[in-house]
């Protein structure tokens, strides 16, 4: 059996949103030793329960700390970004951690108005 995490990268009450991604950090790399086969971020803008509004960049510091388990945003809420700028950053990381890199592209409602 495969499995994966989703982590949506939560603020729990009373920490703050870099007690959040060190809490994540330690989970990949958990998840990486444990054997899991994903490890997906969620993006979330203008939430502050949610510490992930750039899942590229937290996606660098997880691949440099784990080996073997794939990593990956789902979903790049593309309506925030131009399509070959993303394109950029995640071949960036397909670069540095060949075979390891998934990303799912999506829209989703919240976040800012300029955004909808």
């Amino acid at each position: 059996m495969k499995l994966s995490i989703l982590d949506q990268v939560p603020v729990l009450t009373g920490a703050t949103p870099k007690e959040a991604i060190t809490a994540t950090l330690e989970l990949s790399e958990l998840a990486d030793k444990l054997g899991f086969s994903r490890y997906w971020l969620a993006e979330h803008h203008d939430m502050k329960r949610f510490a992930c509004p750039a899942p590229d960049i937290l996606l660098g510091l997880i691949g440099s700390r784990t080996e073997h388990i794939k990593i990956g945003a789902g979903a790049v809420l593309l309506p925030h970004y131009q399509p070959f700028n993303i394109s950029e950053r995640y071949n960036i990381l397909a670069t540095l951690y060949p075979k390891r890199i998934d990303v799912d592209i999506g829209r989703a409602p919240g976040g800012s108005a300029e955004a909808n």
